[in-house]
């Protein structure tokens, strides 16, 4: 199980991209795939669906107590998108 938090600079920037953060919470916590990836030593992406089929990219950044803060997160680009049919077989 992945726990994160929410930070106001987090809210701000998923609503800049156009996404909602009730969806990327549903993403990131229902039922579905998701494809994970460390990207730094404190840096983990997570590529999943919203429940509306969206998928997305999420940039969590790892916190001493284990926990992750959400850091940004937007709609998934062609490399992503890569990723998630060579790990699932689908892009739908």
């Amino acid at each position: 199980m992945l726990r994160f938090n929410w930070t106001v600079d987090a809210l701000e920037s998923v609503e800049a991209q156009g996404l909602r953060a009730a969806d990327l919470q549903a993403a990131l916590t229902g039922p579905g795939p998701r494809l994970m990836q460390t990207v730094d030593d404190d840096v983990l992406r997570v590529i999943a669906r919203t429940p509306a089929g969206l998928l997305i990219e999420v940039w969590l950044r790892e916190q001493p107590d284990g926990e992750y803060d959400i850091w940004t997160a937007f709609e998934a680009g062609a490399v992503s998108r890569a990723r998630w049919i060579n790990a699932f077989g689908e892009d739908r």
